[in-house]
């Protein structure tokens, strides 16, 4: 493997990795906002909310 690829990939597997730290974080506030408040929380499913939370901006604005 040359040390371009090499690098490459390595920054790839850090990315894969702070994202995998990302989403354990948001599952883990998610599980305490269900435990702490459970009616807020199924409110936030049930109207769409928690998913708005969750969708990039560029495909929220109109165009």
């Amino acid at each position: 493997m040359t040390h371009r690829l090499h690098t490459r990939v390595g920054r790839l597997e850090q990315r894969r990795a702070r994202a995998a730290a990302l989403g354990a974080e948001v599952l883990e506030l998610l599980a305490d906002w269900e435990r702490e408040d459970p009616d807020a929380f199924t409110d936030a499913l049930t109207t769409g909310r928690l998913a708005a939370l969750f969708t990039p901006p560029e495909r929220t604005t109109r165009r």
